[in-house]
């Protein structure tokens, strides 16, 4: 199986997703270069881990290798952790699988703060992608496709949200996966 990573007018369904879902906040994309610049270093990460023999948990790798990138390298002026959410989810459903949307946003929460780098969250999300044959059924339609994803993670992007207002705390999002990565600082 070929993984396949979202294309930048993939991503930008996802940011307009965002931007309907919460219309007074400041999802402005600040520059496509810097998603063109995430989808590339994720391209990369995934390509660098088969050549060394780690092509086993490709959609894992790609998973985190999405969300991990898009976090870190901001490409919205606000709503940098729920568009990793968004594009992390669409990941793993444009390859037939799933993850925990709340152990998505935990990950990128997590990563916002500087405790977990992407080999933390190819470790965690390694045992914890499953195929979905729900979403199989949506392969050739992304707007349909991304439409299932964000309905998916939009209770995630709340709490995200609640989190960024002061209104939630690291435990409320994390919830049973706050112990899965050591904390630092």
């Amino acid at each position: 199986m070929v993984l396949r990573l979202p294309s930048v007018a993939e991503v930008l369904l996802v940011v307009g997703a965002l931007r309907a879902a919460y219309p007074e906040d400041d999802v402005v994309l600040m520059d496509v270069g810097v998603v063109e610049s995430s989808l590339a270093a994720a391209r990369h990460a995934v390509e660098a881990r088969a050549a060394l023999g780690e092509g086993v948990g490709g959609v894992a790798v790609g998973v985190a290798a999405t969300l991990y990138f898009t976090v870190l390298n901001h490409p919205l002026v606000d709503g940098n952790k729920k568009l990793g959410v968004g594009v992390a989810a669409l990941t793993a459903a444009m390859n037939g699988c799933r993850v925990d949307e709340g152990l998505l946003a935990c990950l990128a929460l997590l990563v916002a703060r500087g405790e977990a780098g992407l080999d933390d969250l190819i470790r965690v999300l390694l045992p914890r992608v499953r195929e979905d044959k729900e979403v199989l059924s949506l392969s050739g339609n992304v707007v349909g496709l991304v439409d299932a994803v964000v309905e998916r993670v939009k209770p995630y992007w709340d709490l995200l949200r609640a989190h960024d207002k002061g209104l939630a705390t690291l435990e409320d999002v994390c919830g049973a996966y706050a112990g899965l990565l050591p904390r630092h600082g």
